[in-house]
């Protein structure tokens, strides 16, 4: 729900897309406004609209919808063990996160990455490896648990 927030404020806007059919511009006195007036030489000064870009405070607000939907899902059907639903969450939202950073416009520094990955991304590989190692852990004392029993 927060990115609905993010979307609505114009912050955490997408790199440029001129060709886009569902690219989106926001108003005067927005982040993006303000950041293509001073980035883009062919901006034009009377501009009420910033340049289009992707929306990608959507991609993540339906993304984490999905994640929600999917991660219920497998807790109703699945259920492994006790517990596998934050290493799912942790892995899936890393996973998410480290796709919709390649379509991000709002300037994220990348010394952790080394140019390659923007540091938001270097943080997702680490939630997602984060997520796995759990699952493992969980898993194993899930069955050495029943083991005992």
């Amino acid at each position: 729900i927060g990115r609905f927030g993010c979307f609505f404020n114009g912050c955490c806007y997408g790199k440029r897309s001129d060709t886009l059919p569902w690219a989106i511009s926001f108003p005067k006195g927005s982040y993006a406004y303000a950041t293509h007036a001073e980035q883009y030489p062919d901006f034009p000064s009377t501009a009420e609209w910033s340049c289009p870009v992707h929306p990608t405070q959507l991609y993540s607000a339906f993304s984490l919808i999905l994640i929600f939907c999917l991660i219920f899902w497998l807790r109703r059907k699945w259920n492994p063990f006790q517990g596998f639903v934050m290493p799912c969450y942790l892995f899936l939202a890393g996973f998410y996160r480290l796709i919709v950073e390649f379509f991000r416009g709002d300037g994220n520094p990348t010394n952790l990455g080394f140019g390659l990955l923007s540091n938001q991304q270097v943080f997702c590989l680490g939630m997602m490896l984060t997520g796995v190692i759990m699952f493992e852990i969980l898993r194993r004392r899930s069955a050495r648990l029943k083991a005992a029993a």
